[in-house]
């Protein structure tokens, strides 16, 4: 699950698993980054393809980094 917790900040849930995701400044392209890596931990060995996943449902121009 992936939720907007503030305009800059997602929450990913994944079973027992929680973490928070920042949402980075508007680019010269008007896209949003959202830093979102596997290296984070292994916790979450989905997390950019589920945020990547979920774009489409997010108001706004977002790409994964």
């Amino acid at each position: 699950m992936l939720r907007r917790v503030s305009p800059d900040l997602l929450e990913y849930v994944d079973g027992p698993a929680t973490c928070l995701i920042n949402i980075g400044s508007a680019t010269r392209q008007a896209v949003r980054p959202i830093y979102a890596s596997e290296s984070i931990s292994d916790l979450f060995p989905h997390l950019s393809e589920h945020v990547r996943l979920a774009l489409p449902y997010l108001k706004g121009s977002y790409v994964v980094v």
